[in-house]
């Protein structure tokens, strides 16, 4: 218990009774001895849960070899995902591959607090600024959601989806391909309709996901100029796919663990100014000669 006591955070010192509650509370702790539990923290809005968890957390982390404390994981989690804070300059170099002038855009907004960046370098970005963004959105589509130009909400996707309103008007689409609400082919059936399409990201964590389906539709989406794919779990692809077909517009290309071996040589991708395919199978860009024409 001293030894314990001993790593107590700065924290501890300045929340008057908190010592008290930890007596009852640690005790409880140590008896669990080499066993796995889970110990939760009960009762009313603001009689500080979540401080007195901070403060055990501090106390027991020095004994793990790796340990981290994420609170207010119920609303982080509401979009289905914990946040993502990307790198500034990660952004400004995929938007200014997509021609936009995202230097000057993002210093704007920074200067307008609407944009923040941290001692890391990275983008936190206000609510009203994503409010705003949606509110665009939704009133150019005069609340159509078949007429959203852009799609980011799986309940949004999921009701495209089962009322097969897939329209040209959907222009950019973010999936968070995870839940058991539809199945895999009918997204690609969707996708297909959506052919003026210039931006997707699909993070995928099924077992159900076809690699040789997803390409072929990934192929005849013409007008993609910005493509990440990202996989999280394990995904049986096909040993034999040795080619990639990307679109010939596509101008940022990002996808990890890729098992393809090379892009095809039907792609003429010359716009491809940025390729990003981390721990893929690649062994080659094309096979055979490839002919890039400047002008």
């Amino acid at each position: 218990m001293k030894k314990l006591s001993s790593k107590s955070s700065s924290i501890t010192k300045k929340i008057i009774g908190i010592e008290s509650t930890l007596v009852e509370l640690i005790p409880s702790y140590l008896s669990l001895e080499n066993d796995i539990r889970m110990i939760g923290i009960y009762g009313m809005g603001g009689l500080g849960k979540t401080t007195l968890a901070r403060v055990v957390y501090d106390k027991f982390r020095s004994e793990f070899e790796g340990s981290n404390f994420i609170a207010n994981v119920r609303e982080d989690s509401k979009s289905h995902s914990l946040p993502r804070h990307w790198n500034k300059n990660e952004v400004i170099h995929i938007l200014e591959n997509c021609g936009f002038n995202a230097r000057i855009g993002i210093s704007v907004l920074v200067e307008k607090s609407l944009l923040s960046v941290d001692d890391n370098e990275h983008l936190g970005m206000h609510d009203l600024l994503q409010e705003m963004g949606e509110k665009i959105v939704r009133f150019e589509s005069k609340g159509k959601l078949e007429k959203q130009s852009r799609m980011w909400l799986n309940d949004d996707l999921l009701h495209v989806l089962k009322d097969n309103m897939a329209t040209k008007a959907i222009e950019a689409i973010v999936v968070h391909y995870k839940r058991n609400d539809f199945k895999f082919e009918e997204f690609l059936e969707v996708l297909s309709k959506m052919s003026n399409v210039r931006l997707i990201i699909v993070h995928y964590e099924r077992n159900d996901f076809k690699f040789e389906e997803f390409v072929e539709v990934l192929s005849k989406m013409s007008n993609v100029r910005l493509m990440i794919i990202n996989r999280i779990y394990n995904v049986c692809f096909p040993n034999d796919r040795s080619h990639l077909d990307v679109p010939n517009k596509l101008r940022h290309l990002s996808w990890r663990l890729c098992p393809s071996k090379c892009l095809s040589s039907n792609s003429q991708p010359m716009e491809l100014v940025h390729l990003e395919l981390q721990y893929s199978r690649l062994k080659y860009l094309w096979q055979g000669v490839m002919v890039i024409l400047f002008f």
